[in-house]
Formats: C-alpha cells, sequence, structure tokens
C-alpha cells in the first residue's frame, strides 16, 4: 500500500436470522420351528433382569430385506453353567413396537435344543418377508428360555423396502418472498408403474420455528393446494401451490406437505416436501459511516451483498444499493457509480443434499452455492470527516470498504 492510502472494511447486517429401556420377551415357548402368534403374548424381561444361564452373542441382528425376500442372520448361544440346559426358542413383540414382526416371517433353526455345560451352538434365523409388506423398519425379540423360565433375548430388528415406482421433486421449496403478493410453486409426482396410485397432498398441522419463541411469518390458511385425486400408471401430475403473503408479514414459515401417496414402497413421513419461505423487512433508515480523509484525494468505495442460495429467490429482485455521501460540512456529493459486479460461487451437485430442486442451475450436475452482488463508486475527497450513507434493499446483508487514494 502506498503511503497515505487508507482502506476501511465493515460488514453490516440489516436483520439478525438465527437458525439456530427395558427389553421385553415372553413366557410362552412354542415347539414348532415357526412360532406361532401366541407367542405375541407374555411377560416382559428388564436388561437388568437378564441372566447368565444362557448368553447370546451377538445380542442383535439386523438386516435390510426386500419385500417377498428371505434373509438371515446368526448367533451364538453359550451355555456358561455346569449341567445341560434344555433351550427353547419363542418370539415376542413388546407394547411399544410401531411395526411389530409377525412371528410367522421367523423361522429358528432349532426351535429346541440341549447345550451341554460349557458348550455353545449356532443359532440361525430366517427372516421371510411377505410380498406386498409395507416399507418399514420392524422388531421384534427372541426369547432364549430354559428349565427355570425366561434366560436372555436376542433382539431382532429389519428394514424391509421395496422397489417404487413413484418419483416426486422437488423434496423442498424454499424461497424469499414479499408481504402482499402471491407466488405458485409445482410438485411434480411421476408413476412408472403399472397401477394407479391415489395422492392425497394436505399441508402439515405442525409448523417449526427456526429457534425458541420465534413466530410464524403465516399460517396454512395463507397456503392453497390443488391436486388430482391419483396419479395414472406412466404419467405425472401437478400438485399445486399458491402462496398468498399477507400484507404485514415478515420472518420466517416452515412447514410441511403431506403428498399421502397411497403405495406400499413410500417409507411413512418420506413422501412428504418440507417448506421454509422468508419474509425480509426491509430497513427505513440507511446505515451510516464516517471515515477520516487526511488530505485531497479519491475514494474508491465498494458494496457487496453475498447472498446463499439456500433460497431460490426466482422472483425476487436483485440487492441494490442507495449510495449517498456527504462532506464534512454535511454538504451531499454525488459519487460516481464506476461498475456493476456479479459473482458467486458454483460447487458439482454430486452430493446428494445438494441436489435441491428449486436451486438446482439449469445446467445439470451443478449448483449454485452463493452469488455476489458488487458496486463500486468513486467520489473525490478532502482533508476532514465524511460520511457514507447506504441504504440497502432486496439483502440482509452486506460488506463495505472504502480505499482512500491521495492525489499525485
Amino acid at each position: 500500500m502506498k503511503r497515505g492510502q487508507i482502506m476501511i472494511y465493515g460488514v453490516v447486517a440489516v436483520l439478525l436470522i438465527c437458525v439456530t429401556g427395558a427389553i421385553a420377551v415372553a413366557v410362552d415357548i412354542p415347539e414348532t420351528d415357526t412360532v406361532s402368534e401366541d407367542s405375541m403374548i407374555g411377560v416382559g424381561i428388564s436388561n437388568a433382569e437378564m441372566t447368565d444361564r444362557l448368553v447370546p452373542d451377538p445380542y442383535y441382528g439386523s438386516m435390510m430385506i426386500k419385500e417377498g425376500e428371505t434373509d438371515s442372520f446368526e448367533f451364538v448361544l453359550k451355555n456358561p453353567g455346569e449341567t445341560t440346559a434344555n433351550v427353547n426358542f419363542s418370539v415376542y413383540n413388546p407394547g411399544y413396537s410401531q411395526y411389530p414382526i409377525d412371528p410367522s416371517w421367523i423361522t429358528i433353526t432349532p426351535s429346541s435344543v440341549s447345550i451341554e455345560a460349557g458348550k455353545s451352538i449356532n443359532v440361525k434365523v430366517d427372516v421371510a418377508i411377505p410380498e406386498g409388506t409395507k416399507v418399514a423398519t420392524y422388531d421384534c425379540m427372541l426369547n432364549i428360555s430354559d428349565a427355570q423360565g425366561i434366560a436372555s433375548a436376542v433382539m431382532v430388528m429389519v428394514d424391509v423396502y421395496a422397489d417404487t415406482s413413484i418419483q416426486f421433486t422437488p423434496y423442498s421449496i424454499y424461497d424469499w418472498v414479499e408481504a402482499g403478493k402471491e407466488y405458485t410453486y409445482n410438485i411434480t409426482i411421476n408413476n412408472t408403474g403399472t397401477k394407479e396410485v391415489s395422492i392425497d397432498p394436505k399441508l402439515s398441522n405442525e409448523i417449526g420455528y427456526s429457534y425458541p419463541g420465534a413466530v410464524s411469518a403465516f399460517g396454512n390458511d395463507d397456503i392453497e393446494i390443488t391436486s388430482p385425486s391419483s396419479v395414472l400408471p406412466g404419467e405425472s401430475a401437478i400438485v399445486k401451490l399458491k402462496l398468498t403473503v399477507p400484507e404485514g408479514s415478515k420472518g420466517e414459515f416452515y412447514g410441511s406437505v403431506d403428498l399421502n401417496i397411497n403405495d406400499s414402497s413410500i417409507y411413512e413421513d418420506s413422501d412428504q416436501v418440507s417448506l421454509n419461505f422468508h419474509v425480509p423487512v426491509a430497513p427505513s433508515e440507511p446505515y451510516q459511516i464516517p471515515f477520516k480523509v487526511k488530505e485531497n484525494g479519491t475514494a474508491t468505495i465498494e458494496l457487496k451483498s453475498t447472498r446463499p442460495q439456500f433460497y431460490s429467490m426466482k422472483s425476487y429482485a436483485d440487492p441494490s444499493f442507495t449510495v449517498k455521501i456527504y462532506d464534512p460540512q454535511g454538504k451531499e456529493v454525488s459519487p460516481t457509480l464506476m461498475s456493476n459486479m456479479y459473482g458467486g460461487s458454483v460447487s458439482l451437485a454430486s452430493n446428494p443434499y445438494l441436489m435441491i430442486a428449486n436451486l438446482a442451475s439449469s445446467i445439470s450436475g451443478y449448483q449454485d452455492n452463493v452469488q455476489q452482488y458488487i458496486d463500486t463508486y468513486d467520489v473525490n475527497v478532502t482533508p476532514g470527516t465524511w460520511t457514507l450513507s447506504v441504504l440497502p434493499s432486496a439483502t440482509e446483508s452486506f460488506d463495505y470498504s472504502i480505499e482512500i487514494k491521495p492525489s499525485q
């Protein structure tokens, strides 16, 4: 930097946004390889009540199985006692399970066995998922019992999945919106299967907030949904959302649209489109920045707004600044706009979490991260304290720099 040259930097935030047991098993012990539904009734045993008479390793089995298919796991069961143990197995579904495993799905081999003192055996558990089973996570307990009763248990957890013929986009809708205006958004549902699939899109009754104590910018009543009742095979359906932002709105709206797709291959709650709308409030007064000048020269002023592309802001204006400069005597001096610059940051959209449909670039495979808008001004200055006055529009923060170059 040359002698006498001065740089002043700053960051201004227009608005601040805060984004901030027991294991149960059954007593009933069926003697067949495939356990009957009677085993679903029994008393429980807690972790603390587990005995060391019969010790399974591991204590759980976890699998992903496609509906209509079968898979299995094995565990080692040890008898650490001093006498032979006559062992039986059964299936128990604790009452807290949302999706209990049907006992008829499970085959335990062997279903009963005698284990000599100090010996171990391998136990195989086959799990057969019927075709058309709802996609979800299922669980149950396998009782391990001897002559004294329940000795221990093994937890079984199965993620059931299916090939799906239903796809929808976008998964999320984020936007900057203005009070008093209307906006329309489309959700596209594709049915590549051979059967008609019913849908019933509705707004979620629960609205989340960005931080405790926050008040929603508007309510569900301000969003209207128009949708067909089904998607025909090989066709697409459009779910339309019309948002009417009430006058005087400000802040955030968090919610979701539950598409209610009636298809067993869809995980529960995975057919929801999250909504996040931001209603910015423009300041009514400009921000004042005093700066000192030691000698005659030129002040170059740079104002930069950087907006993350978290919101689409497709219908929102580009950031701009109303700039005024006052000399040491308080007289307004008109600066000269030297340039407007646009910039940004782009990443390859190989990360699925970046592939938010509303934000994706029109060029497939790329993702906009941030956009920058830079205005540069020059003004001739004399010694004294000057004032830069900036009234921003369509942005919630901006950076500034003032470079003072003395006359040659």
